[in-house]
C-alpha cells in the first residue's frame, strides 16, 4: 500500500497543530496541489501565528477551487496506526524523499550534459 506522505503530513499538521511539526517542513517537500495547500496553511500562519484546525481549513477553502481536492483527497488518506506513526518520522520522511529527487534530477542533468563536458 503507497501512501502519499505529502497529503498525511498536511493531514497530521492540520489535526495535532503542532508548532514543532509545522517548523519541520518547508515548501520543497510539497509538490503539485499539496503545495498549493501547504502554501495556504503557511499564509495562515503567518496572519494569525497559528496552525489552523482541519475545519477552519476546510471553512477558508469554501469559496475556492480546492476545496474538491481537499474533501475528497485530504482525509482519505489513511495508514494503519496512522496515530502511532510519530510527525517526526514523516517529517524525516518528506526530506529524504526531497533530498533523493533532487539526487536523481542532478544525476539525471549531470549525464546529460556529460557528452558536453568531455569536449571541454
Amino acid at each position: 500500500m503507497a501512501v502519499d506522505l505529502q497529503r498525511l503530513a498536511l493531514k497530521r499538521l492540520l489535526t495535532t497543530q503542532s508548532p514543532d511539526f509545522y517548523n519541520k517542513l518547508v515548501n520543497k517537500y510539497f509538490t503539485g496541489n499539496n503545495l498549493v495547500l501547504f502554501k495556504k496553511v503557511n499564509s495562515f500562519y503567518t496572519k494569525n501565528l497559528r496552525i489552523p484546525s482541519l475545519q477552519e481549513f476546510y471553512e477558508i477553502q469554501r469559496q475556492e477551487a480546492s476545496k474538491d481536492y481537499l474533501r475528497r483527497e485530504l482525509m482519505q488518506v489513511t495508514l494503519d496506526g496512522e496515530k502511532d506513526v510519530d510527525s517526526n518520522f514523516i517529517a524525516a520522511q518528506l526530506q529524504d524523499y526531497y533530498i533523493r529527487e533532487e539526487t536523481i534530477h542532478f544525476i539525471d542533468k549531470f549525464i546529460d550534459d556529460l557528452d558536453n563536458l568531455e569536449q571541454t
